[in-house]
């Protein structure tokens, strides 16, 4: 059993950065301490998720997990392609740029980011070596 973390990019870090930054700003200047707080725990909960974003291959399953939020389990060899993508839906991933869309029981999908892609990768192919890699 091997985990991968979820690649973490420094634009999605900006991007969360500036959108908890500024109305922090705001907050504390007009004094409104209940509405910081309530932005100090959305700021944790995001970056509990993002720490918890995580895949894990077993010898016959890959487990999506992204804090208690998703789990998705897929058996490998239901696995039919892997591409690269540049789609900004929300997912299971960490990265904007760096990520990659599973393709499995005909048209299911799901996107991630692994940290290590060439590792997992080829830790897919060494349990289904007919899944179609496209990066």
């Amino acid at each position: 059993m091997n985990v991968y973390r979820s690649k973490i990019d420094s634009g999605i870090i900006l991007i969360l950065s500036m959108s908890l930054l500024i109305p922090g700003i705001v907050f504390i200047s007009k004094g409104a301490w209940p509405g910081l707080l309530i932005l100090l725990l959305v700021g944790l909960f995001i970056a509990y998720l993002m720490r918890q974003t995580k895949y894990t291959i077993t010898d016959t399953t890959l487990v999506v997990r992204s804090g208690f939020l998703v789990h998705i389990k897929i058996a490998i060899s239901d696995i039919v392609s892997v591409s690269k993508t540049d789609s900004i839906l929300s997912a299971p991933a960490n990265s904007i740029t760096d990520r990659i869309e599973i393709k499995y029981q005909g048209k299911k999908s799901v996107i991630i980011s692994p940290e290590e892609r060439d590792a997992f990768l080829n830790q897919l192919l060494k349990i289904n070596p007919d899944i179609q890699v496209v990066l």
